[in-house]
């Protein structure tokens, strides 16, 4: 759904005097230290030192600095970033929510470079690889532009492209997506690791103070009441609770997995999946994903059903064909079949249950894999309440399995698609069974005749299919 352009300026509409102001500020104040000088660009040979320097000498010490956008300001004090291939077309609601951007890949060949080479680069295949958006890099451990206004806004422009957009949280948006891509790889691969890493040492640069809103929101996460950091958002939770999609929620998990025990990852990975399903699949979906099978067969169905000879072969199958609409259905035993976590490939955004569980696995090692018993508890679950804050604070949560499958099993909608292609089985075999039944009582020159005389066959095959009651 497309967000109104008036309520993306209302909410997140940039003030680029506000982050020239927060620049200047920053480069006023700074001074040459071995952290930015250890973080190089191997394209220039330049380290983040080299381009503070450069621009505390020129641009940022005029009375008018000559930056008109972000774009002119990323140009001017270039900052290190790495470079990142995210899925395009972006999503509509980027606008008020930039949680909402997915990796595609991580370019292999040009992995670091400034943000003044990157807007030459920027949406260009270079080796075959397409840049088209970065994550900005800091080595200070106190001391970076990314903790600043101005960072925020680079930040922004570089996962959405929108000069005039700004989202405070960009920065952590950026982080969540490239962890939740590395980490639902089938295989956890050296590199990858090293840029888990790079994130988690961004992370403690960049919000080393404990009062910021991610700070908060990480300890609801690493609480007993972590399931708070799943609820989309409500009234009765303050606003860092917020979990605007599950990437945030998994980034939080990223960041604490070394406090938190096999078995809390265990619980966060469950909520995680019964939360997926809540906002994915509506209960109206459910006979979709039950299958439906009759325990009887056609043979017998038509074996069942007597045969009345009419006067000719044409009446005895329309007489044949009134007995099957009048079929007692119900009669019937229906087995209903369970959907399987492996069957089900609901997925929404970069998320299924399937990376979801395999994120976890990655995550914490020795996590054992999740049981279809606690899946189908899940699915249930996640379906049974569709407010999103009733669903991560209400016990039991879950639909009665017997319950569910009873209603199902003669619910109009399954009942009538598994009667659907009885039937149209049933119609492809009427004719040969009562041609059959024909041919043994009349013999067959009598029944050759019929069928040459009457065109039964093609009758049947231009008839409507038979509607049940």
């Amino acid at each position: 759904m497309q967000v109104p352009l008036t309520m993306i300026r209302k909410y997140h509409r940039a003030n680029f005097s506000l982050s020239m102001s927060s620049a200047l500020q920053f480069i006023n104040s700074w001074e040459p230290n071995p952290h930015d000088e250890a973080l190089e660009d191997p394209i220039t040979w330049l380290n983040q030192q080299d381009f503070f320097q450069e621009a505390k000498d020129s641009m940022m010490m005029v009375e008018h600095p000559l930056s008109k956008s972000v774009v002119d300001l990323m140009k001017e004090m270039p900052v290190v970033c790495r470079t990142i291939t995210i899925k395009k077309p972006l999503f509509p609601g980027l606008g008020m929510n930039p949680w909402l951007v997915c990796v595609q890949t991580m370019p292999t060949i040009v992995r670091y470079i400034s943000t003044r080479d990157f807007l030459t680069f920027k949406d260009k295949s270079h080796d075959k690889e397409l840049i088209n958006c970065a994550m900005l890099l800091t080595k200070h451990p106190s001391g970076s532009i990314l903790s600043c206004g101005a960072g925020k806004h680079m930040s922004t422009y570089l996962l959405s492209g929108d000069p005039t957009m700004y989202h405070p949280d960009s920065d952590l948006a950026t982080w969540a997506m490239v962890v939740v891509h590395l980490l639902t790889q089938p295989s956890l691969q050296s590199w990858m690791k090293t840029e888990l890493l790079t994130i988690q040492a961004l992370h403690q640069c960049v919000y080393w103070d404990q009062n910021t809103s991610w700070r908060r929101y990480l300890a609801v996460v690493a609480s007993s009441d972590f399931r708070l950091g799943l609820v989309t958002q409500s009234a009765h939770l303050p606003p860092y609770c917020r979990c605007p999609h599950l990437n945030k929620f998994m980034l939080a998990c990223f960041i604490l997995r070394d406090q938190l025990s096999l078995s809390d990852m265990e619980a966060r990975r469950d909520a995680a999946v019964l939360e997926f399903f809540g906002r994915s699949c509506k209960v109206s979906m459910l006979p979709y994903m039950y299958n439906g099978k009759f325990e009887t067969t056609v043979d017998h169905i038509l074996n069942s059903t007597p045969i009345t000879m009419k006067h000719s072969l044409r009446e005895t199958i329309k007489d044949f064909t009134a007995k099957i609409h009048r079929y007692n259905w119900r009669s019937l035993q229906l087995d209903v079949v369970e959907p399987d976590q492996h069957a089900v490939r609901i997925s929404s955004m970069n998320l299924s249950c399937a990376t979801i569980v395999n994120f976890f696995s990655n995550l914490c090692e020795g996590l054992g894999p999740l049981s279809q018993q606690r899946w189908i508890k899940l699915f249930l679950g996640g379906l049974s309440v569709q407010d999103s804050y009733k669903r991560n604070t209400a016990e039991p949560f879950d639909l009665p399995r017997e319950k569910v499958a009873r209603e199902i099993r003669w619910g109009n909608f399954m009942l009538d698609a598994v009667i659907w292609e009885v039937k149209i089985r049933l119609v492809s075999r009427i004719a040969e069974h009562v041609y059959a039944w024909w041919q043994e009582e009349k013999g067959d020159s009598e029944c050759f005749i019929a069928c040459e005389t009457e065109f039964i066959f093609r009758d049947l095959i231009d008839a409507p299919v038979i509607e049940v009651n």
